[in-house]
This record gives C-alpha cells, sequence and structure tokens, in this order.
C-alpha cells in the first residue's frame, strides 16, 4: 500500500519559495508520493489517494468528510531534487476526533487496508495507529489530539532532509518555527502564512 497524491489548495509559487522543486504543478517527495497543488482553494489538504498492487479498478470515497481515491499502485520516478533538501517522507498525519472510529471508517471504506499493524498509545495517553507504506519511514498515522476536532483531516506531512540547517537556510529561519526534538530528531514546521498550508513538518534524516 501506498499514497499515490495529496491534493493541496496552494499556489506552486509558495512551494518554490520554499525551495521545492515544482513540475506541472506538483511536487515529488522522493519516491515516497506526490503532492498536487491546486493553486485555488483555502489551502490544506482537501484529497488524498491511495495505491494497491494489482488493483485494476477505482473508486471515489469519503471517510470522515476527508475525499480519498482508491486505484492500483504508482511509484514516483525517482530523481527529483529539492533545493530545501528534502529527499522522502517519514509520515503522513490524519487527525480525528476518535482514533479508533476513525480507523474504523477507513477500514470499512477501504477494504484493503485491513488492520493497522501498530496501535498503540503514547505517554501521555495519546491514542494511535500506524499503516505502514512503502517507501516512508514509518507509514499512514491516525491520531486522535482534540476530541473536538471535527471531521477528519490530513493535518500533517512529515518530510525527511539530508541537512536542517541548511533546510532552515534555504526557506528562512522567519519562516519556520523553532526547532524542537522528535522522536530524537531536530524538526521544525514551515508556517503556513508563506502559503504552504499542508503542515509541513521537516525533520532531520536519522543519524
Amino acid at each position: 500500500m501506498r499514497i499515490n497524491e495529496i491534493t493541496v489548495a496552494d499556489h506552486p509559487d509558495a512551494w518554490r519559495s520554499a525551495g521545492f522543486t515544482v513540475e506541472n504543478d506538483r511536487v515529488t517527495i522522493g519516491q515516497s508520493f506526490v503532492i498536487h497543488l491546486t493553486g485555488a482553494g483555502d489551502g490544506g489538504v482537501s484529497s488524498w489517494s491511495l495505491g494497491f498492487d494489482g488493483r485494476e479498478d477505482s473508486e471515489s470515497v469519503a471517510p470522515g468528510g476527508l475525499a480519498l481515491d482508491i486505484a492500483g499502485s504508482i511509484q514516483p520516478a525517482a530523481g527529483t531534487a529539492h533545493a530545501n533538501g528534502v529527499t522522502h517522507a517519514m509520515k503522513a498525519v490524519i487527525l480525528c476526533s476518535e482514533t479508533s472510529s476513525a480507523v474504523e471508517r477507513l477500514k470499512a471504506a477501504v477494504t484493503d487496508m485491513g488492520a493497522p499493524p501498530v496501535d498503540g498509545h503514547d505517554d501521555k495517553g495519546i491514542h494511535y495507529c500506524i499503516w505502514p507504506l512503502e517507501n516512508t519511514e514509518v507509514g499512514l498515522e491516525v491520531v486522535c489530539l482534540d476530541p473536538a476536532h471535527g471531521d477528519d483531516t490530513m493535518a500533517a506531512l512529515f518530510l525527511v532532509v539530508e541537512d536542517l540547517d541548511a533546510t532552515i537556510e534555504c526557506i528562512g529561519a522567519n519562516d519556520v518555527t523553532k526547532v524542537e526534538v522528535y522522536g530524537g530528531r531536530r524538526m521544525t514546521r514551515i508556517k503556513p502564512r508563506i502559503g504552504v498550508t499542508a503542515g509541513i513538518h521537516l525533520i532531520a534524516r536519522a543519524a
């Protein structure tokens, strides 16, 4: 299973200014997935697509209110380089109002998914579930951080960079958040005010 494409209602020029290579309104994140920039709307992820090896048909669903296309697996071609140093994806995160319910909605809508191999709680008691995805470090995470969240949203994309300091210099220190530590790795986030609204987290590659 893999994410084929994520559609984001941002203008391509905003992503170019943040050091991403944009070709035909699309940003290729290593061999992890492609981000399609529509240049219209209120920002954020408007839809996404899952691919499965050997699947020939396609269908559209919207579990939890988040539009999802299901089709065959499409792996991006290798070779796209980004000035900001992004190499591949760590994970994509769906936020929801209750983790178990969101997982059941996904499983019912996408029968090929099955149960998430990872189903646990962190040290704060936050319930999360994870499906592995091809060519990502972690995969697809579903988690509830706020019971009043509302419809499910793909609210964060964690992208791995070669050199976080060089990435910050490329984007501009005023356009990213203060560096923090996540899972033992340094990380920053792109501020959506610059027009990159997909919840982009930039995390240093593992040592």
